[in-house]
């Protein structure tokens, strides 16, 4: 028992010593979010893409808002226009572990792991009915399975724990030559201090791979990294140079010497943008400033409770899993963001409300509203049909009032929305015949029950005051004798 009791003591101290270490955790989190400075951008709009119920997505691709593909780990599907359709790609007894879509070569790449881990093999999907549908790019035994597939060029690079490699894809569509393989990095598998690339991006991917902007993310360090490919004269392989882009740190945003990620998880590039998933939000590096597309690094929330709002800071997000980006001759730069439980789209547009920084002014312009959160840097003026957009897709039927959201603060939110023709209804007046003239019911309840408690004991004075009265009168004084017999005392 005694040992039982001490193991029972042990194991409480231990739960309260994991109870405060989660609690210092959490408050630790709460202060870098509150010192942590946020921009936001004024003409991003977020909603709700897509949202699976039977399909398990692990990667995305797209190529407009119309068109997006998914992959599994058993397959590739095309989602058009809302329809869905499995294509034609097999796999074997293996499982996909990495995808990739192709905008200038109008393909997919997918890697392929046997489930025994032997082998791994990268095949290319053509889109287009021109061409071959299914082409072998590489295959290697013994490597561990990429994390990041990215097309610059005439080259695919893969990111794995285990190296950076550069594939020749145009070496593997000559059946008579040996695919040109270029090792741009190459990490220790014990080193845990080991600055590996997880996740790459490309911009101007149809320029030449020299001139073309290659980013990578290293989760170690929480660093960006701009990447620089050259040609090596003499072994005409494939090298990298590279430099860093954004350092760790509390994850604010502001000028880019002064910002900082806090937790990197994915990077893109899209329409002269560098966008990458931070903690539980999107971030963006654009005209030499970092700002917030969506959620806030510390933000995170579980799966099945996201939402998505009006405004960009009170939207919430579960962790990030996969990044895509439209085609680059696409207007605007649609970004596709896949969590635990959908797929989020993100588009920045251009607005004339976002020029108004105040909230009276934003007020005053006819179809603009007014959204004002908690912490500094929550202010937006934004058009009244993200409004609309927004109740539309959140499966409210047309006859419900935006103006709801008026009467009372939403996600810590509060909305001036008498631009978009909403007038706030008149606080109700006092009614002069109510004005001291009774109680309320439970007013009335405690008033009586405290007179009844004050009678109670002035009766109960009272009574002892009659008692001692008669005991005067009877024996003459408030006193009495008190006499003990033995049984040996003789009568």
């Amino acid at each position: 028992m005694r040992r039982l009791a001490h193991a029972f003591a042990f194991a409480t101290l231990l739960a309260f010593a994991r109870s405060g270490t989660e609690q210092a955790n959490r408050a630790a989190e709460e202060a870098v979010a509150v010192a942590a400075v946020r921009e936001y951008v004024p003409g991003a709009w977020s909603t709700s893409f897509y949202r699976p119920h039977q399909l398990k997505i692990t990667g995305i691709g797209l190529i407009n808002q119309e068109t997006a593909y998914f992959s599994t780990r058993w397959g590739v599907s095309e989602l058009q226009n809302g329809h869905l359709q499995h294509l034609k790609v097999e796999v074997g007894d293996a499982e996909i572990s990495a995808f990739h879509l192709c905008h200038h070569r109008s393909s997919f790449f997918y890697e392929v792991r046997a489930r025994d881990g032997s082998t791994v093999t990268i095949f290319e999907h053509s889109l287009s009915p021109l061409f071959e549908k299914k082409l072998q790019v590489w295959q290697q035994e013994d490597v561990s399975p990429a994390t990041s597939l990215a097309c610059v060029d005439k080259l695919l690079l893969r990111a794995s724990p285990s190296s950076l490699l550069a594939i020749n894809v145009e070496s593997a569509e000559a059946p008579e030559e040996h695919t040109a393989v270029s090792v741009l990095s190459e990490y220790d598998p014990h080193d845990s201090e080991a600055n590996v690339i997880t996740s790459l991006a490309v911009g101007y991917a149809a320029d030449v791979y020299t001139r073309a902007q290659v980013y990578a993310l290293v989760p170690h360090n929480r660093t960006l990294l701009r990447l620089h490919l050259e040609t090596e004269y003499h072994t005409e392989k494939v090298v990298a140079e590279s430099e860093p882009l954004l350092h760790g740190g509390d994850g604010s945003d502001g000028a880019l010497a002064s910002a900082s990620t806090h937790e990197p998880l994915f990077i893109l590039s899209v329409h002269d943008s560098v966008l990458f998933a931070d903690g539980c939000s999107l971030r963006q590096i654009s005209d030499g400033r970092v700002r917030t597309l969506l959620g806030t690094p510390t933000g995170c929330i579980a799966p099945q409770n996201e939402t998505v709002e009006p405004v960009p800071w009170a939207s919430r997000l579960s962790r990030p899993q996969a990044l895509a980006g439209a085609a680059e001759e696409t207007l605007d730069g649609t970004v596709l963001a896949l969590t635990g439980s959908q797929v989020f789209s993100v588009v920045q547009r251009e607005e004339e409300c976002a020029k108004h920084i105040d909230a009276d002014e934003c007020s005053a312009q006819s179809g603009c509203a007014w959204g004002q959160g908690e912490n500094l840097g929550e202010r937006l003026c934004f058009g009244c049909d993200r409004l609309h957009d927004w109740a539309s897709r959140q499966g409210k039927a047309d006859n419900w009032d935006i103006c709801l959201l008026e009467m009372t603060p939403r996600a810590g939110t509060s909305y001036n929305l008498m631009g978009c023709g909403c007038v706030a209804p008149p606080p109700l007046a006092p009614d002069p015949d109510e004005d001291g003239s009774g109680l309320s019911i439970f007013q009335s309840i405690v008033g009586g029950a405290v007179i009844i408690a004050v009678f109670c004991c002035l009766l109960s004075v009272y009574r002892s005051q009659q008692r001692a009265a008669q005991m005067r009168e009877l024996y003459g004084a408030e006193t009495c004798e008190f006499h003990v017999f033995n049984n040996d005392d003789e009568p």
